[in-house]
């Protein structure tokens, strides 16, 4: 939990992985929602974080600098069967999925 949110915010900043981790602050706690603790003065300093549900053993965040709070964030299930479907309503053939 507190990798996947400190890269979240670390790529957010467009700092990448070869940053110094300990430059910024996040919460670690899994039962805490996520949040920016520390950051560098020359950083936008309002952030919001949200943790993804990406599915049983994974994890995700998102990062962003704003402090609305009434930021949407949407989760969308990728089914490969919806693009045959889409493709017979259409009349395009589907696009590749690598399936076979």
């Amino acid at each position: 939990t507190a990798w996947v949110r400190k890269e979240s915010l670390l790529k957010a900043l467009g700092l990448g992985l070869g940053a110094d981790l300990q430059a910024v602050s996040i919460t670690v706690d899994p039962r805490e929602p996520p949040r920016v603790l520390a950051i560098p003065a020359h950083f936008p300093p309002h952030w919001r974080m949200w943790s993804i549900d990406a599915g049983p053993g994974y994890e995700a965040c998102v990062s962003l600098p704003t402090e609305q709070s009434d930021v949407a964030v949407r989760h969308y299930h990728y089914d490969p069967s919806m693009l045959n479907r889409y493709a017979a309503q259409s009349g395009n053939p589907p696009p590749e999925t690598g399936e076979q």
